[in-house]
C-alpha cells in the first residue's frame, strides 16, 4: 500500500512539473516580448533587431508587407519610420496586453499577443488600432528570439 501511495505521489509530482516550468517559460517569453516592444517604442533599433533570428520573417500591413532574412528587422523598422514621416506621425506606441496563446515545445514557441497601437500625429490628433501580433520564436542560449512576427488588425469601416 505504501508503494502504491509513493508511486501515486511521484506520478502526480512529475505530471505537475512540466506545467509549472512551462508557466515559468511562458512568463519569461512574454517578458522578453514586452522588452522587445519597449525597444521598438523607444526607437532603440539595435536592441530591437537583436531579438530577431538571422532568418527572420516579418509580415505587416505596410508596403512592401514582408521582410525576410538577416536585415528584415532593420528594414521593417526603417519602413515604419519612413511611413510615419510621410503620414505626419510623431509617435507610434504599441502596448502589449497579456498573451491569449502561448505554446512552448522545447526550444520553440508560438505566441499570440493582443496589441493596442497608438498613433500621435504632429497636428495633435491621436488614433488607435487594436490587433494581434503573432510570434514564432526559438530559444537560443537561454534567450527567446523571433523567427516570425505578424501584425494583424482590422481597419474600422473596411
Amino acid at each position: 500500500m505504501r508503494l502504491a501511495l509513493w508511486f501515486g505521489l511521484l506520478v502526480a509530482a512529475l505530471a505537475a512539473s512540466p506545467a509549472q516550468s512551462q508557466t515559468g517559460e511562458a512568463a519569461q517569453l512574454e517578458s522578453s516580448l514586452d522588452h522587445f516592444c519597449d525597444m521598438v517604442n523607444h526607437g532603440d533599433a539595435p536592441a530591437a533587431v537583436a531579438y530577431f533570428m538571422p532568418d527572420a520573417s516579418i509580415v505587416e500591413d505596410l508596403a512592401p508587407y514582408s521582410w525576410q532574412g538577416p536585415t528584415a528587422g532593420m528594414q521593417w523598422l526603417q519602413a515604419m519610420n519612413a511611413n510615419a514621416e510621410r503620414s505626419g506621425i510623431s509617435v507610434i506606441n504599441m502596448h502589449f496586453l497579456p498573451a491569449t496563446t502561448v505554446q512552448i515545445a522545447g526550444a520553440r514557441a508560438y505566441a499570440v499577443i493582443p496589441g493596442d497601437l497608438t498613433y500621435s500625429f504632429k497636428d495633435g490628433t491621436v488614433q488607435h488600432a487594436q490587433g494581434h501580433v503573432t510570434f514564432v520564436l526559438q530559444k537560443v542560449a537561454a534567450r527567446w528570439r523571433i523567427e516570425t512576427l505578424t501584425w494583424t488588425w482590422e481597419r474600422a469601416g473596411q
